[in-house]
């Protein structure tokens, strides 16, 4: 379980257990509002006391400017992709008025999509706009997410407004909506339409582990994957994972098969089941098709997970990133263990169509 502890070191602001809204496994997951600059607190602990290691991560899900999205003026969104979430505890408040702006790059547009959402049918509307307040309706909403006769949207302008307006009486849990800015001269949509994550169990391994490969397939119109990546949206998350050290182990582009009847024994490593991340590339890169930037190689060990929100795998040419499925990565980490790989990706769509681009793509395993 993870709690949300307040400055004092003592008062509990949030705590949450078994939650599945981010990675789709039992983790812990807290959305929370931030009313005041400070140091808070961040508490895990194990059920019945158990204990382990545990890895914890924390990202701005919007909001850039602060503030109440039911105070004055609302809040806004600056970030090519981030979600916004209201879901108050207790329940949406009566006589309320709250604003989202989310702004995006001129000659772009904002695709939207509901993943929650349940208000009073009727009298409690989230209404979206294409530009400002006063631009054109591009839908309004109530009820429950599963009775919604829509729930994707897509703006004309670079901007859209969102509101939510309640009545007097009678409440319910809330609504979140992921955005993504697209087209124009920032790429292709965040939102995920275009790669199928999946994750393999290897029947062999190191002693005490398991063994996994990562591939994310094209579906829609995308075509091939020429990069994964992190950035402030969507970090790459690396559980602690089993390494061997050079030269026959490997960073990037997996590990070359001669390499594994050398390295097979405790003294120089386990290379097969090295744990390396890449795009389509499993056999070592021997001509260096990839490269990368921004990882702090050393410090992904058995021991420490890793992340980053400035870092890369890429193809150095990306038209040459074959099609179709794409190993992006494998991990050996310790056996019965259960948590996920965490990035972006990108790459080229089909018939020369701008290039996609998907955040927060969750591989999980087991």
């Amino acid at each position: 379980m993870m709690v949300l502890v307040d400055t004092d070191m003592q008062t509990t602001l949030a705590e949450n257990d078994d939650d599945t809204r981010d990675s789709g496994r039992l983790d812990s997951y807290i959305e929370w509002t931030c009313p005041a600059d400070g140091t808070y607190f961040i508490n895990v602990k194990g059920f019945s006391g158990a204990t382990g290691t545990f890895m914890v991560s924390v990202t701005m899900a919007g909001g850039d400017t602060g503030g109440d999205p039911c105070g004055e003026g609302g809040i806004s969104f600056y970030a090519p992709a981030a979600t916004v979430s209201y879901t108050p505890e207790g329940g949406t408040l009566d006589d309320t008025d709250c604003v989202w702006t989310i702004v995006c790059s001129v000659g772009q547009q904002v695709d939207m999509s509901f993943t929650r959402f349940s208000t009073e049918e009727y009298f409690d509307m989230v209404s979206i706009y294409d530009g400002t307040r006063d631009g054109d309706s591009i839908g309004s909403l109530s009820g429950e997410l599963s009775e919604l006769a829509k729930k994707d949207f897509v703006s004309t302008q670079s901007s859209v407004v969102v509101e939510f307006i309640t009545d007097a009486s009678i409440g319910a849990d809330g609504f979140e909506m992921q955005y993504a800015c697209s087209g124009g001269s920032g790429g292709g949509s965040s939102l995920n339409v275009y790669v199928e994550p999946s994750v393999e169990f290897q029947s062999t391994s190191v002693g005490g582990h398991d063994t996994y490969v990562l591939t994310a397939t094209p579906i829609g119109t995308a075509a091939s994957a020429y990069t994964i990546f992190g950035s402030d949206v969507s970090l790459v998350r690396l559980p602690a994972a089993y390494q061997v050290a050079t030269p026959f182990g490997s960073n990037t582009g997996g590990t070359n098969p001669a390499f594994w009847a050398v390295a097979n024994n405790d003294a120089m490593g386990y290379a097969q089941y090295d744990s390396w991340l890449t795009v389509g590339i499993t056999d070592g890169d021997p001509g260096g098709a990839l490269s990368s930037i921004g990882f702090d190689w050393t410090t992904w060990t058995e021991a420490a997970a890793f992340s980053c929100n400035d870092c890369a795998v890429f193809w150095m040419s990306p038209d040459l990133a074959p099609a179709g499925p794409t190993v992006v990565g494998q991990v050996t980490v310790a056996s019965g263990s259960s948590g996920s790989v965490n990035l972006g990706l990108q790459g080229r769509s089909a018939g020369g169509g701008t290039d996609w681009q998907a955040h927060n793509v969750a591989f999980a395993y087991p």
